[in-house]
C-alpha cells in the first residue's frame, strides 16, 4: 500500500501558481509533461534543470513524439520557459502564461488527420493554414463543419472536421497510445460514441490506460464499457430498473 510521507521528499511550490494551474487548459499530456517539469526544477529546489525528452518519456510514459509536442505548446504559451544552456523550468509569473479563448478550446483540443496522399497542415506547425467554418446541424448531436485548408502546393482543398465529442476521443487515443492503429479505426470510434455517449468512451480509454493496454481495440473498448454499465446498474440495485 502506498504510503508517501513529505519527510521522504516533496516539491515545495506556492499555493497561487496551483490555483492559477487549476484555471489553465491543457491537453492530457500536456498536464503530465508539465508535473515532470514541477517534480524535477521544485521538486530539487531548482528554478529549472536539464530535462531531455528521453526522461520526460520514461517518467510519463509517453512516446517522444508526444512529449515534444507537449513541450512545444507549453513552451509556445510561456507556461514552460528555456534558457540557453537547455534548462527548462515552470514561468512563475503566470500573467505572462497565455490562455486560450473558450471559443477556441474545441480547435485546440482537435486533432487534424492526414493521409498518404495529402497531408494536411498540422496544428503544431507554423500558421498556413486558413479556415472559413459554417455549421449545420445533422442527424443527432453531431455537427459538420466545413474548412477550407492549404495543403502542401498552396491548393485550397474542402474537409469535414470530426464532431467534437469525437474529437477529444480520438486526441486522447493518438496521445496515449501513439496514434491510430488504422484508418477505419476513426470510423469504428465514431460509432462507439454515438452508441455509448462521449463520456463513456472516455472513460474506456482512460481505464484503457490504467490497465496498461498499449493499443485498445474497439472490441476491448465496447466490452469494458458494457461490464462498466452493468456494474453500474448492480450497484443501483434492483431500484433501478422500476419504472
Amino acid at each position: 500500500m502506498a504510503n508517501p510521507q513529505p519527510e521522504n521528499g516533496y516539491s515545495r511550490i506556492a499555493n497561487e501558481i496551483l490555483e492559477a494551474l487549476a484555471m489553465t487548459h491543457l491537453s492530457p499530456n500536456e498536464v503530465r509533461v508539465l508535473w515532470v517539469i514541477i517534480r524535477q526544477t521544485y521538486g530539487w529546489g531548482k528554478k529549472s534543470n536539464k530535462l531531455p525528452v528521453s526522461q520526460i518519456s520514461e517518467m510519463t510514459g509517453l512516446h517522444k513524439e508526444n512529449v515534444s509536442r507537449s513541450l512545444k505548446n507549453l513552451k509556445s504559451r510561456l507556461i514552460v520557459i528555456a534558457t540557453d544552456n537547455k534548462r527548462i523550468g515552470l514561468n512563475k509569473n503566470y500573467d505572462q502564461w497565455l490562455s486560450i479563448p473558450i471559443t477556441n478550446k474545441a480547435k485546440y483540443d482537435q486533432i487534424l488527420p492526414s493521409t498518404p496522399e495529402k497531408k494536411v497542415i498540422n496544428i503544431d506547425n507554423k500558421k498556413l493554414s486558413i479556415s472559413i467554418t459554417n455549421q449545420s446541424s445533422l442527424k443527432k448531436r453531431k455537427k459538420e463543419t466545413t474548412t477550407t485548408t492549404l495543403v502542401q502546393g498552396g491548393e485550397e482543398k474542402d474537409k469535414i472536421e470530426e464532431p467534437q465529442e469525437l474529437c477529444r476521443c480520438r486526441r486522447y487515443y493518438e496521445e496515449s497510445f501513439g496514434g491510430i492503429p488504422f484508418n477505419g479505426f476513426a470510423t469504428e470510434l465514431e460509432k462507439l460514441v454515438e452508441t455509448y455517449g462521449e463520456e463513456m468512451v472516455m472513460w474506456s480509454l482512460e481505464n484503457a490506460v490504467k490497465q496498461g493496454n498499449q493499443q485498445p481495440k474497439i472490441t476491448y473498448l465496447s466490452k469494458s464499457i458494457v461490464n462498466h454499465k452493468r456494474e453500474i446498474d448492480l450497484a443501483n440495485g434492483p431500484s433501478s430498473h422500476r419504472s
